[in-house]
This record gives C-alpha cells, structure tokens and sequence, in this order.
C-alpha cells in the first residue's frame, strides 16, 4: 500500500529519473546538486552587508586573491562578491503539510507578517521515486550541516526558524522553500520593470477576498513578483493555478540559501530560481453538484435474492396516525 501522499506509480507520467540525476550531477551551468557526495565540504557561508548566503569554496578563493591584486592596483576594478550557489534538487511538494504557495500565501489580516512581506512557501518532501532512493536523506543532511553551522549554543531550538525548523526534524521530514511574491517598485534609486502580461501585474494579481484591501494598499508602491514555476510542458504556470499545478507535484527545483540574523534570531531562507513539474499531482475531485444528490425514491434494479423484478406498488399505503381535516 502507498503513502497517502504519493499517487500510485500506475498514475505517473513516465519520468527517467536516474537520467535526469545524472544530468543534473554533470550540470554545465554551474549549479551543483543537493545530494552530490562531498557538497557540504566544497560550500561555505560567505557574508554581505545585510546576510549570509551559500557559496562554493573555490568562489571565496578566487574573489579574496582578486581583492588583494585590487588594493594593490587602483586601476583595477573592485571585485565582485563571490556568487550565490544554486543547487538543484527533485523533490515532492507536500500536499499535506505547510503548503502555501498560492499567490497570496494564504494572507489573512491577522497573519504575522504585513502584506507587502508575503512568502509563497511549501514543505519538499522525498519524491517517493525508487530510482532516487535515499537521496532525499542526503540533501537533507547537507541542509542541515550547512545551517548548523551557524549556530552556536546549545539552545538551538530557540535560535533558527526557516528552511529546516527544529521542531519537524523528527516528525515532518522535509525543507521549507519560498519566494518572495511582490517587490518595492523603486530599490536603490533603481525602478523596477513590471510584467508585460497583464495577468501577471499586480493591478490583476489574483487573492483572496480577505487580502483585496491589503493589495489596494501596495499597489502603488510594489509590483508582482510571479513565482517562476513551469508545468510539465514548460509552460509558465498562471497565479490562479498554483495550488492546483504544485501541490503534491514531483518537481525540478533549483533554489539558493540565505542566511539572516534579525532580532537575534537565525532566519534561513531557501528561495527558489526555478521549479519545472516532472509528475504533476493527482487531479482534484470534483465534487457532485447538489440537484445530483436526489435519492431515487424507488429502486427499480433487480432483486438481490431473485432474478425477476420486484413487484410495483399499484397504490399508495395507508399512513396510520394523524388524520387530515374532513
């Protein structure tokens, strides 16, 4: 018997997983992924102005002897910042737990976090495909090496929320991912360009009723940040069909790792590049309309204990008891 949330395999498209592993483990574009033996030894945190975010070793090594050739020649070029490291992972976007990738998050009034700050997020759980098996623990694990690294103490509990909070180690197996769903108009003097579709402009960004005053609010000063999220087709999937296209989807995720220290508290965040659905989920059931649900008044199918019909009332039975007005 499957886990109530994998759909049976006789459901799913066919998917040449190890394939898709292995090209995703010999990637010519630099990102590396998640569960590559050894990862965890060739990355490191590396610090900017306002956080931390993942990089590969060889990244620091190449940006710090650049820094040096640079204080020693003005007429050289500052050198940039080491790149953030994207990592590629196939997982399972659970459709049981924490799931609130939907085009508000779910907002309501009395959420944590103002309007503006809404994260799209959802839980990856292993992809339940038996050619990757137990390489969900392995990513898992090197998520979890990398944060703890950041952390000192032994109340750890109380100092890191985010990607892999500490009290789903051992219940909810799985990684917090998000994206952040609209962005200030103007950052650093900078005026940023808006979708040229209008179903992907924040003037039509589609919520809930309980969020339409709260996106009256920032239209003025945000624009929409569409999650980039592509069905199995490669088509970009539309804000209204979020839900509907990735909850409980076997996806391609590509995502960064961040790391931020607000209120003395440890925040990492796994934001997402890209995500491309491999299997997508298990239709919905629709349920049947009311003026469906009539129960016949007779049953006229053939008797459970005889092969003729039964017989058809000629009349109406008498009703004993009240009486009507004469």
């Amino acid at each position: 018997m499957y886990p109530l949330h994998y759909p049976s395999p006789i459901t799913m498209p066919r998917l040449n997983a190890e394939a898709l592993r292995d090209k995703l483990l010999n990637s010519s574009d630099g990102s590396r992924y998640y569960a590559e033996d050894g990862l965890t030894s060739l990355l490191t945190w590396f610090k900017t102005a306002d956080f931390d975010r993942v990089v590969l070793k060889e990244e620091v090594e190449r940006y710090e002897e650049a820094r040096m050739h640079y204080c020693g020649d003005t007429s050289v070029q500052p050198p940039s910042a080491p790149p953030a490291l994207v990592m590629t992972a196939i997982v399972r976007l659970s459709s049981h737990w924490g799931y609130f990738m939907t085009a508000c998050s779910k907002w309501t009034p009395v959420s944590k976090i103002p309007f503006k700050s809404a994260r799209a997020s959802a839980l990856a759980e292993d992809s339940g495909l038996p050619e990757l098996h137990g390489e969900f623990e392995t990513g898992l694990a090197m998520l979890s090496a990398l944060t703890d690294q950041l952390l000192v103490g032994s109340n750890v509990e109380s100092q890191a929320n985010g990607v892999i909070e500490y009290n789903l180690r051992s219940g909810r197996p799985g990684f917090k991912i998000g994206h952040k769903l609209f962005e200030p108009r103007t950052y650093n003097g900078v005026t940023r360009s808006e979708d040229d579709d209008p179903d992907y402009r924040i003037e039509n960004w589609p919520v809930t009723r309980q969020a339409m005053p709260a996106l009256e609010k920032v239209k003025a000063s945000h624009i929409a940040n569409p999650i980039p999220a592509y069905n199995e087709y490669g088509l970009l999937i539309h804000p209204t069909r979020y839900e509907a296209q990735l909850k409980g989807a076997v996806v391609k995720l590509s995502f960064v790792l961040n790391h931020w220290c607000i209120d003395h508290k440890n925040s990492f965040n796994l934001d997402v590049i890209k995500i491309r659905v491999l299997v997508p989920p298990p239709p919905l059931d629709t349920p049947t309309p009311k003026r469906n649900r009539q129960v016949a008044r007779i049953d006229d199918s053939q008797s459970e204990s005889s092969d003729s019909d039964p017989p058809t009332p000629s009349k109406k039975p008498k009703h004993r008891g009240a009486r009507g007005n004469k």
